[in-house]
Formats: C-alpha cells, sequence, structure tokens
C-alpha cells in the first residue's frame, strides 16, 4: 500500500501557544511522498516526507524536520499525542 506522508503544522506567530517554555504546534500527518518539501500555507506549514509510518521512521522524520527548522535540537521535539494517527500533538522545549 502506498502511503503519502503530507505534515500540516499550526503555529501561532504572536506565540501564544508558548506555556512554561514550552512551544505547542498541532500537526497532521499523511506517509511515503516521492520528495521532501516544506511549504507554508498562512498559519500552517506543510511538510512532505519520504520515510515510510513503520518503525516510527516517519515521525522521527517529522521531529527532525521541526527541529531543524526550529533551530533546537532533536531531543527538545516530543510528539505528545496522536502518535499512531495522522493529527498530532508536538511540544518544543525550550
Amino acid at each position: 500500500t502506498n502511503y503519502y506522508f503530507t505534515i500540516f503544522i499550526l503555529y501561532d506567530k504572536n506565540c501564544d501557544n508558548i506555556k512554561n517554555n514550552n512551544m505547542y504546534l498541532k500537526v497532521f500527518v499523511t506517509s511515503s511522498a516521492k520528495r521532501e518539501k516544506v511549504e507554508e500555507k498562512g498559519e500552517m506549514l506543510a511538510i512532505s516526507v519520504r520515510e515510510p509510518a513503520t518503525g516510527n521512521r516517519a515521525n522521527d522524520r517529522v521531529r527532525e524536520i521541526i527541529a531543524a527548522r526550529q533551530r533546537v535540537p532533536f531531543g527538545k521535539v516530543r510528539i505528545l499525542t496522536g502518535h499512531r494517527s495522522r493529527a498530532k500533538m508536538v511540544s518544543l522545549i525550550s
């Protein structure tokens, strides 16, 4: 089965979603794109990754992309909810 992974990250430009030095992102994920890309769509960020959803590989790649884009270490990006679903809540610890 071929799945295409597209991730939509909702973020607040005014940083209203920062609490206790954590920034929370709502993420929508889809799996296995032909090429990786990152697009901004208004207040939404669309990311495509090549990794499949099996073995947590796609989740790890999403964390890597978010960490690089926000300039934080990989270990500071955590998936709080939605480990096995397309809708996720991601936390950035500063």
